[in-house]
């Protein structure tokens, strides 16, 4: 089980927990209150479906991205998602030390056209494949459909400006669904 709500807010905190006006019906930010598996279902991979699936209906929501707060023992757990750590959490919650993570997903599809890597994602109903590829005159970048067929390509330039002029036409989300 996930729990959690969408908020405006950039950072998860304690009220959240008890305060409904925090929600957003739109909110940009998805924030996860708890991840919870069965004893007897844990270590079968049921949280990493799960995980992968609600990281897959934020993009599709077209949030900005995803909060966290966790324990220091699950961290590796969160980072194979993307996740990263911003340190400790102010939250006082339980009276337990908990960290803050944010999967941010400008950030994430920029670290990917960085490194060239390709990556798959949701928008709108629609299934797209991300990829670029070096060619002696620059970094050329495909957002392709599910059927491989290219929907927007960048022209030759710096790895940099590819992942600019991506993240500018996702943020207009023109011509991609």
């Amino acid at each position: 089980m996930i729990g959690g709500m969408t908020t405006d807010s950039r950072d998860l905190c304690d009220a959240m927990y008890e305060d409904v006006s925090l929600y957003a019906a739109h909110g940009k930010w998805l924030m996860l209150f708890g991840v919870a598996t069965h004893p007897k279902c844990q270590h079968h991979g049921y949280a990493s479906q799960l995980m992968q699936r609600v990281i897959s209906d934020a993009q599709e929501r077209g949030c900005a991205g995803i909060v966290l707060t966790c324990k220091a023992e699950l961290l590796t757990f969160y980072e194979r998602f993307g996740f990263v750590s911003e340190g400790e959490s102010a939250s006082q919650h339980g009276g337990a030390v908990w960290y803050q993570m944010r999967l941010d997903f400008a950030a994430f599809y920029k670290s990917c056209i960085m490194k060239g890597e390709e990556t798959h994602f949701n928008l709108k109903g629609k299934q797209y494949l991300l990829y670029g590829w070096e060619q002696c005159d620059g970094f050329v970048l495909n957002l392709a459909d599910a059927q491989g067929e290219i929907i927007w390509q960048t022209p030759p330039m710096t790895r940099s400006e590819c992942a600019d002029a991506f993240l500018a036409a996702m943020e207009k989300q023109s011509g991609f669904a």
